[in-house]
């Protein structure tokens, strides 16, 4: 995504990014690893990254990834990028006990 991201603004192009990462068990919330790889796009005005937990749904994306895909297309932005959870790491994630 980070590489992708910094293509497409090489272009000049503005960006979305909705990361989908698994569930904190104790705070439900996103890891929020994602805004740690794209650090460089952290200051850019013309990248948004929104971060969100996949809230105990499997498949690889939270119940609200559209709804935030409809906000960004809103927004303006050229290009919107969905990063999934990977195969996997919800399912084992959700069986894990509740803190």
């Amino acid at each position: 995504m980070d590489r992708l991201a910094a293509h497409l603004r090489s272009e000049g192009r503005t960006v979305g990014i909705v990361a989908v990462e698994p569930d904190v068990a104790l705070s439900g919330g996103a890891i929020l690893g994602d805004r740690i790889r794209m650090q460089a796009h952290a200051t850019d005005p013309g990248v948004f990254i929104r971060s969100m937990a996949t809230r105990g749904h499997l498949g690889g994306l939270a119940a609200t990834t559209g709804h935030v895909l409809t906000v960004l297309d809103a927004a303006g932005k050229d290009v919107i990028l969905v990063e999934t959870v990977g195969v996997g790491q919800d399912e084992s994630r959700s069986s894990a006990p509740r803190m």
